[in-house]
């Protein structure tokens, strides 16, 4: 959210990805809810669709693994831990 994508890809290969879809849907919506109709003929289902949701968690548990794999054999998996959102509050929190 910072205009540096690099990072952003460097951090989370899918996060730059969703940032744009959320961004489209947060524009499409309320344009829609507006005009009282559809203006594009998507297919709702098939992203409620079970098996849709099985492949996305599927892939994104490979990518996550694959990253850990990476990040421990580099020996960076503490660091980067340290360095992530969830490191940097758990670290202040407990030390303060």
């Amino acid at each position: 959210m910072r205009g540096d994508w690099i990072a952003s890809f460097d951090y989370h290969v899918f996060g730059p990805f969703l940032l744009l879809m959320l961004l489209g849907v947060m524009l499409y919506l309320p344009i829609e809810l507006i005009a009282k109709r559809s203006f594009l003929a998507i297919n709702y289902s098939m992203v409620l669709h079970r098996r849709f949701a099985i492949c996305s968690l599927l892939i994104l548990m490979s990518y996550h693994g694959t990253r850990l794999i990476y990040l421990y054999e580099q020996g960076l998996l503490i660091d980067s831990f340290i360095g992530s959102p969830l490191g940097r509050y758990l670290f202040t929190s407990l030390a303060g």
